[in-house]
């Protein structure tokens, strides 16, 4: 089927929905509700595991972690009063432990210098003592309690600074929620068993669960707070919080931001109210069905899907321009406005529907991802451009049919027989680019190589990133507060080592004991030379034994290792569990086969991480051989598994898209080389744009990689509109230079209007405080402007090149 009888269709198709235009609005209205009425269900998780995909093996091993030992992500409280071991600050810190144990949900559990445990040994027994009981409140007392915690192993990095000057409390939450539940049921029974059936499946703590336990935390600092007792607060469950603020506040703010863009931007170009209201309509369905979609598969707002709203909104907003531009032109020439509607469509139905598929492609694109976020982006992205093309064929010429539409008289105004002005400065702008491009056309072409050289240049000079922290500006108070700690206590994120010895009480073994402890004393440094990093607390089984063992040889500091002999294990590790304490049910599993090696480092890039979890692997080889299974995980393995899947969806996403579309823009223009070569326009601005980040030093991140794909999409949109005008043209006139004119005073003054919509649709991320939104809202929006100016002169630069200025003949459009 050739173009021409395609552009019939669609215009005969917009025939039969006008004469049953009332009918045809109730039931687009009534399925749209329907969808709609998924709108409640929709959540948002910014949790670092959320990158990944569900089956990722990393995060299943991360599970699989968390369903033994529970949740390793801490809330870390920072304390630094004149003097730590005063009756005043000790005082008021119990009393601060005593409400963070009774007010914050789904807790597990809280250590300070309250109750920490402190091990000591007696003629007759084992006692294992809440360090603030071990030792009486009078001034003797308090300075033996600083001696004791000043010089205790277990303590120093953990709650106390190297330097004495700061302590923390350390807050645990449960992994799943609904064990909060359970405990309060069970409470005043002695059974600990489970009603749970073993087919009923736990859920991990939710985001909003854990916003639940930041916003109690943060209550009860606010009331604590004081020159006496200054606090800040750092550790993941707290960045998250702070992220989810950020989005909601950015996604509200984004979103009517884009609205009132996209107003004041219709208005000035049509100056009628349905030009404004209709449109308007469109979008803000298009935007409201794709996220009741993604509330009806249960997929919530991400901190990658949060651009989705403003994204769809300037993306949905160019279909309507493209049509209603035609409409107005065509409805104020000949006052008929059914014939007007469906000109438009047919006009501009085909070029609607190749943009939109190539823009979803682009996005699509992203759906083979490995990173989950990245893919649910390019999935639901790719369906809020259908939603907008479905709405703009449907919607939009029923709206026309049935609100008033003011007809103007532009007899005073020079136009062609299809309505078109040519006068005003987008005119004369439109035919200064015209004549650049015809008259210099080489020039164009030259510059735009040299312009590809250098940007090649610059892109060989990237470097991809995944640092959350970097995210945040440099005086953000949880950056402030997790950079203080790090530098405090080495070390606010974990990298947990499994150690399993294949069979029950397998712990028992001296030897592996041993090998443990050597491995914990040794990793006090990873990284060779100026990558090298001072690691903070390492926490294991390996500290139980050490206490227990310098206990029960009284309290002698020689005495402070690890036994030799697999009686004596196991026999101290019997005593200390009948001591009362429950520290060691979070170090080895039930059956005495798993040991659980915690590791503090720093936040750093997740690329050093990389670096980093290597060595630590080759540590443990080197340290227990083929003797045991031992696995690493822990949320720094998350954030190296996320740069690992970003580096590949990266390039999966970006050869996908550059062949989709380019398939696609051949199927559009009829002819494999001629498809080929328009899509040096909107390849050149991705290329140019990823130049610029390699120059600058701007890190690929989880959101300045989405840029290419996204880039490509939009920019290809204005492609085809002009390749599809351009070929109308040419083959109704023969001569390049008028096709080309007549293209972009048609087609070029929507591309104009679109690409403004567009690029500020992007610009407004730069309003965020957040650096990694910044970053993309100012390059996408640069791609954006980039790809206008290709498609402006660069396109018709080639065109001229290819078809000559004047071939007088009809064949040329067919080479």
């Amino acid at each position: 089927m050739n173009r021409e009888a395609i552009e019939q269709r669609f215009s005969a198709f917009t025939g039969r929905l006008i004469d049953w235009k009332w009918s045809s609005l109730i039931v687009l209205l009534l399925l749209s509700a329907a969808l709609l009425s998924q709108l409640p269900k929709i959540t948002i998780d910014t949790s670092n595991e959320a990158f990944l995909r569900a089956d990722d093996p990393t995060l299943l091993e991360y599970n699989r972690f968390r369903e033994q030992f529970g949740r390793e992500e801490v809330i870390l409280i920072s304390l630094q009063p004149k003097e730590i071991f005063s009756a005043p600050f000790l005082q008021k810190l119990r009393r601060f432990h005593a409400d963070l144990e009774a007010e914050v949900p789904y807790l597990d559990e809280v250590t300070s210098l309250v109750n920490v445990r402190y091990t000591v040994g007696t003629d007759e027994e084992l006692l294992v003592e809440d360090l603030l009981d071990a030792f009486p409140d009078t001034p003797e007392g308090l300075e033996q309690l600083k001696q004791a915690a000043s010089a205790h192993p277990f303590y120093q990095d953990l709650l106390i600074s190297g330097d004495g000057t700061v302590t923390t409390v350390v807050i645990e939450t449960l992994a799943y929620a609904d064990d909060a539940a359970e405990a309060d049921l069970l409470e005043g029974f002695e059974s600990e068993e489970s009603d749970r059936s073993p087919e009923e499946v736990r859920h991990f703590l939710s985001d909003q669960e854990n916003g639940e336990v930041v916003q109690a935390v943060t209550k009860l600092v606010e009331q604590y707070q004081g020159e006496d007792f200054p606090i800040t607060m750092a550790g993941s469950p707290i960045v998250m919080e702070v992220l989810k603020k950020s989005m909601q506040s950015d996604m509200g703010q984004f979103t009517l931001t884009m609205v009132g863009i996209i107003f004041i931007f219709l208005f000035a170009l049509f100056r009628r109210k349905s030009g404004v209201v209709a449109p308007l309509l469109v979008v803000i369905l298009s935007l409201l069905a794709t996220i009741a979609v993604m509330a009806l598969n249960g997929v919530p707002m991400k901190l990658t899907t949060q651009i989705l709203p403003s994204f769809i909104l300037a993306v949905g907003v160019g279909d309507s321009v493209h049509i209603l531009s035609v409409f107005y032109r065509r409805y104020d020439h000949t006052g008929d406005k059914r014939e007007a509607i469906q000109f438009a469509i047919g006009h501009s139905g085909l070029a609607v529907v190749m943009t939109s598929l190539t823009t979803a492609a682009g996005l699509l694109s992203f759906s083979t991802a490995e990173l989950g976020a990245i893919a649910e982006l390019g999935v639901f992205g790719g369906a809020g451009v259908v939603f907008a093309m479905i709405y703009s064929l449907i919607l939009l010429p029923l709206l026309l049919a049935i609100l008033p539409v003011r007809q103007r008289n532009h007899a005073a105004r020079q136009e062609d027989d299809e309505g078109n002005s040519h006068s005003g400065l987008m005119d004369r702008t439109l035919d200064r680019a015209v004549g650049i491009a015809t008259n210099h056309s080489t020039t164009v072409v030259f510059v735009a190589v040299i312009l590809f050289v250098v940007a090649i240049a610059g892109i060989t000079q990237l470097n991809f990133k995944h640092d959350v922290m970097k995210w945040f500006p440099e005086d953000q108070p949880i950056r402030m507060a997790t950079e203080q700690l790090d530098q405090d206590l080495n070390g606010t994120i974990s990298v947990e080592v499994l150690i399993d010895s294949g069979e029950q009480e397998g712990l028992y073994d001296p030897q592996l004991i041993a090998s443990l402890a050597k491995l914990q004393d040794e990793l006090d440094t990873l990284g060779k030379g100026d990558q090298q990093l001072q690691t903070g607390k390492r926490i294991s089984v390996v500290d139980v034994l050490r206490e227990t063992n310098q206990a029960l040889n009284e309290n002698r500091a020689s005495h402070y290792k690890v036994p030799a002999d697999r009686q004596l294990v196991a026999q101290e590790l019997l005593l200390f569990e009948n001591s009362g304490s429950d520290d060691l049910e979070n170090l080895v599993d039930s059956e005495l086969r798993t040991a659980r090696l915690t590791l503090r480092l720093p936040w750093r890039d997740a690329g050093a991480y990389t670096v980093l979890v290597d060595e630590v692997e080759q540590r443990v080889d080197e340290a227990f051989g083929e003797q045991v299974e031992t696995r690493v995980t822990g949320l720094m393995m998350i954030f190296a598994r996320t740069l690992d899947a970003m580096m590949t969806s990266m390039a999966q996403s970006y050869s996908i898209a550059a062949v989709v579309i380019s398939l696609m823009m051949m199927l559009l223009v009829g002819h494999i080389r001629l498809g080929l070569v328009s899509m040096i326009p909107n390849l050149l601005p991705i290329i140019i744009v990823l130049g610029v980040m390699g120059l600058t030093g701007m890190p690929l991140d989880a959101f300045t990689m989405l840029i290419g794909s996204i880039a490509l999409g939009l920019a290809v949109d204005d492609t085809v509109h002009f390749m599809h005008n351009f070929q109308r043209y040419y083959r109704r006139s023969g001569d390049s230079v008028e096709a080309i004119t007549h293209t972009l005073h048609t087609a070029g003054r929507a591309m104009v209007v679109t690409t403004i919509v567009l690029s500020l649709g992007f610009f407004i991320f730069m309003r965020s405080e957040m650096n990694n939104l910044f970053n993309f809202g100012l390059l996408t929006g640069l791609a954006i402007i980039l790809a206008l100016l290709a498609d402006l002169l660069l396109a018709p630069a080639l065109m001229t090149m290819i078809f000559g200025k004047r071939e007088g003949n009809q064949q040329g459009a067919n080479r």
